[in-house]
C-alpha cells in the first residue's frame, strides 16, 4: 500500500513539474523586452519664435520617456533601456535637464516641446530614436542678453565696484561675436548688477526660468530683485561654481517669484560675486541669457 501511494506521489510530482516548466516556458516570451536606444536629443528651431528664441545652445542631459501616456522612466543620454511591450505603439520623449544645475534635482524642460513618434515594438530588438524638440509657441521671452549689439543690458547695484563689460576677444567669447566678462580683482572685490528693466513675472505658479551659458573662474550667483512699494527684496536662488569650459544651466525662479506674490510689483534678475582674494583667474564670462516664462 505504501509502496502504490509513494507511485502515485511521484506521477503527481513528475506530471506537476511538466505544467510548471511549460507554463514557464510559455510566460518567458513576455519577459523579453523590446529596446530603445536614444543618443541625444537636439534643439531646433520654432519658425514662429525664430526672431525671438535667441541661441539654441542646450544642455539636454536626460529623455523622459513615454509609451502611450505611461511613463517608462528617465533615463540619461545616451540610453538604452527596456520596454515589456510589443506591437504598435506611440513613443513620446520629453527632453530632460538638471535644474539649476544640480545633478539630483531633474526634470523634464517646461519650454520645450514633446517629441512623438508611432513605432512597433518587437521584442529583443532595438529601436534608435533621435529626438527633436523646440521651444513651445507659447513660451514668452521677456529678456533676452546676448552681447551681441556690442553693450550689456545689465547694470551695476549701487553697492557694485565693477561692471558688466563686452569682450570680442574670440578666446573668450562663447558664440557670435560678443561675450559678456566681468572682472574682479584686489581693488575690484564685490560685484552685482541687474537687468536695467523690471520684469511683471507669473506669480500664480507658472514656470518662471532663466537661462545662461558661462565660464568662471569664481563662484556668482544667481536670483531677482522683487521690487515692492518702499522696498526691493534681494532672492539669491542658485550659485553658480567655477567652471573652465562653457555650460549651459537652467536656473528655476519660480519659487523665488511666488515668494512675493502678494506683494511684489515686478522683478529684477540679478548677478553677483564677491571676490576674497584667493582666485587666480577671478573673471566671469556670460552669454546667452534668457528670462522666460
Amino acid at each position: 500500500m505504501i509502496g502504490r501511494s509513494l507511485h502515485i506521489f511521484f506521477i503527481f510530482i513528475f506530471f506537476s513539474s511538466l505544467f510548471f516548466f511549460s507554463c514557464c516556458k510559455n510566460d518567458d516570451k513576455y519577459l523579453v523586452p523590446c529596446y530603445i536606444r536614444i543618443d541625444t536629443i537636439r534643439l531646433t528651431v520654432n519658425p514662429a519664435l525664430a526672431s525671438q528664441e535667441g541661441s539654441l545652445s542646450g544642455n539636454i542631459v536626460d529623455a523622459w520617456v513615454y509609451v502611450d501616456n505611461d511613463l517608462i522612466g528617465a533615463f540619461e543620454l545616451p540610453a538604452r533601456f527596456p520596454v515589456l511591450k510589443e506591437g504598435p505603439h506611440t513613443l513620446t520623449v520629453r527632453a530632460g535637464i538638471k535644474v539649476d544645475g544640480i545633478a539630483g534635482s531633474r526634470a523634464d524642460y517646461p519650454f520645450y516641446t514633446s517629441y512623438a513618434r508611432d513605432v512597433t515594438l518587437v521584442r529583443d530588438s532595438v529601436i534608435t530614436v533621435s529626438p527633436v524638440v523646440q521651444y513651445k509657441d507659447n513660451t514668452i521671452f521677456d529678456w533676452m542678453e546676448d552681447f551681441e549689439n556690442g553693450h550689456s543690458s545689465l547694470v551695476k547695484s549701487s553697492r557694485s565696484d565693477t561692471s558688466v563689460l563686452v569682450t570680442s576677444d574670440p578666446a573668450l567669447v562663447f558664440e557670435g561675436n560678443y561675450s559678456g566678462i566681468v572682472h574682479l580683482d584686489d581693488m575690484h572685490t564685490f560685484f552685482e548688477a541687474l537687468t536695467q528693466e523690471a520684469y511683471d513675472l507669473p506669480q500664480d505658479g507658472s514656470k518662471v526660468y532663466l537661462e545662461m551659458n558661462f565660464k568662471t573662474g569664481i563662484p556668482f550667483t544667481a536670483g531677482v530683485f522683487a521690487n515692492e512699494y518702499d522696498q526691493s527684496v534681494q532672492q539669491a536662488v542658485c550659485i553658480l561654481n567655477p567652471a573652465q569650459q562653457w555650460k549651459k544651466i537652467y536656473i528655476d525662479l519660480t519659487n523665488a517669484v511666488d515668494l512675493y506674490y502678494n506683494s511684489a510689483l515686478d522683478y529684477n534678475v540679478f548677478i553677483g560675486a564677491l571676490y576674497d582674494g584667493t582666485v587666480n583667474d577671478p573673471v566671469i564670462l556670460i552669454d546667452n541669457l534668457k528670462l522666460l516664462h
